[in-house]
């Protein structure tokens, strides 16, 4: 079975599409099989790879922005040989109720789908801030899911939290 990992955080523009796309390129050109899930509903990932020539991409991208990816992805995988798969969450995980599409839901299920989650976020006061309000959504998830991991990455500062 494939190694899945979430993208999340609920501030958009934290660089959540950036470190999925990057990611993925370098797990594939480091010879891994890799699957990148852009189960943001603004597709931003999808949009990235239409302004590039596909045929270039060492890695497959599908769109998934449904609030049932734990359910879905595992049984894609299963028929696949796939060995890592990333999913680039939408904005979203801090349980604002009058979002017209559920994003929180989303980023819960994608978050329920993978072993580990990575909350990119770029190294100012309102990124870090923003970040803090993804906790309760994680503390859900990993009551469910226990052993889930989860790291918290800066682009500017070069260091990881776990």
């Amino acid at each position: 079975m494939a190694i899945v990992i979430a993208m999340a955080n609920q501030k958009g523009g934290c660089g959540k599409t950036t470190t999925t796309v990057n990611l993925a390129g370098g797990l594939a050109a480091a010879g891994y099989k890799t699957l990148v899930v852009d189960a943001d509903p603004q597709g931003s990932a999808i949009e990235w790879r239409n302004t590039h020539e596909e045929s270039q991409l060492p890695f497959v991208m599908i769109a998934m922005a449904t609030p049932s990816i734990h359910k879905e992805l595992p049984r894609f995988l299963a028929d696949s040989q796939y060995e890592v798969a990333l999913i680039d969450c939408p904005p979203g995980g801090s349980n604002k109720g009058d979002i017209k599409f559920r994003a929180d839901d989303i980023t819960r299920s994608a978050m329920l789908a993978a072993g580990a989650v990575i909350l990119p976020l770029q190294p100012t006061p309102m990124d870090y801030r923003a970040s803090g309000s993804m906790l309760p959504l994680l503390m859900d998830v990993a009551a469910v899911k226990p052993d889930l991991k989860v790291c918290s990455c800066s682009a500017g500062s070069g260091k990881a939290i776990a």
